[in-house]
């Protein structure tokens, strides 16, 4: 609602954001029959690297004609960002009509912070906003905006306590195509089945991806949704398991790097940060409390993020617990029959170049093929 608001009534006002807002959004699309919708309601306008989606000057359709249209309807949301200053929408497309022969394509909108300027006073209330995917792409899409950084230190003396973090991968990261495969699903049901026998089912709570819950089910207490941030309900909880993973896919990674912003980012915002929102619900948040705490995440990377985290609290002694239920030193997936290739940023550079060279080099020879065949035709 802030984000789509008229909000130049608000100049004497302070305004409070709670939390790290999300700013960049990336969306995949298939439109091989219905290209030419596309291109009578919206334009493409060349940039540097991307290009830019406005309404097309000869459309006079509303949003809320594309919300009445059933066939419409999924375009509505790219309608109204792309009809409003308040968003950058982007595509690698150089023309709608290349649709018809490679129908997938992917659209980005970036929100555009400007419009808070209306506001006396602006304040982000969130932790290590700083390392935020959102941070970053409003630092590279609006370099002319200026950031302060204030710490906020409280009045409250907490005691010091014992945080276990327990992780059973170190050499490959929690990732969709993981969990995905049977060898993942496999993985998840043995972490289930020890961490069961680990912890006290009155004093646990835990959650996961939504198409993983069926192989995680076996773990103590009800399942809570990933996003608890801000709630005390569960400070008198001491244990906390979270199996999840949140990536960018190959297709975000191009366009975050084309925008001049580390990938990594957005694992560390939707994955890293998310579990560490999460796993901080629990007793660790009590001032009083002097109870262990104990918290389990699928690999190194996830729990190295959190030693760093509640290390920095000051009150918080950490050790790391690496579980090797078979799989700790793993490198590839032995279902698949061969290692794994990890690209490199600077190979997934070179090869999201190529990508992009082989998709336009193919919009070109359909531009080329459609006007020789309208030679032919004449």
């Amino acid at each position: 609602g802030l984000m789509d608001s008229d909000l130049s009534g608000f100049a004497d006002w302070e305004l409070a954001i709670d939390e790290t807002p999300s700013v960049f959004e990336s969306k995949k699309a298939a439109n091989g029959l219905t290209w030419r919708f596309l291109d009578e309601h919206f334009a493409i306008v060349a940039g540097p690297d991307l290009n830019a989606i406005i309404p097309s000057a000869t459309s006079t359709a509303t949003t809320a004609d594309f919300r009445r249209d059933v066939m419409a309807e999924p375009m509505a949301v790219l309608h109204r960002r792309a009809c409003t200053e308040q968003y950058h929408v982007l595509t690698d497309l150089d023309e709608w009509s290349s649709l018809a022969e490679s129908p997938s394509w992917r659209w980005t909108s970036i929100w555009s912070p400007t419009k808070l300027q209306a506001f006396s006073r602006v304040v982000f209330l969130a932790n290590s906003f700083h390392r935020s995917l959102t941070y970053h792409v409003l630092s590279t899409i609006e370099p002319e905006l200026s950031w302060a950084m204030y710490h906020r230190h409280g009045n409250r003396e907490f005691e010091r306590r014992k945080l276990t973090i327990t992780y059973f991968a170190s050499a490959q990261c929690a990732t969709r195509g993981l969990f995905d495969k049977a060898v993942g699903k496999r993985r998840l049901s043995q972490i289930a089945d020890w961490v069961a026998g680990q912890v006290d089912p009155e004093n646990h709570i835990w959650s996961c991806n939504d198409r993983d819950r069926a192989l995680l089910n076996k773990l103590p207490s009800d399942r809570l949704s990933p996003r608890q941030a801000g709630t005390n309900d569960f400070a008198h909880i001491d244990a906390a398991t979270m199996i999840y993973a949140a990536k960018a896919d190959l297709d975000e990674r191009e366009i975050l790097q084309r925008l001049g912003v580390d990938p990594a980012t957005a694992t560390q915002t939707r994955e890293y940060e998310t579990i560490y929102q999460f796993i901080t619900r629990t007793s660790v948040r009590d001032p009083a409390s002097t109870r262990a705490v104990q918290v389990y995440v699928y690999d190194h990377a996830q729990a190295a993020y959190l030693a760093e985290m509640l290390s920095g609290a000051g009150y918080v002694d950490v050790v790391l617990n690496p579980v090797d239920l078979g799989f700790l030193n793993a490198v590839y997936d032995a279902a698949a029959g061969r290692p794994k290739k990890i690209l490199t940023e600077e190979e997934l550079s070179i090869k999201s170049d190529k990508d992009r060279i082989a998709v336009r080099d193919r919009q070109r020879k359909s531009r080329a093929n459609r006007a020789n065949g309208a030679i032919k035709k004449i």
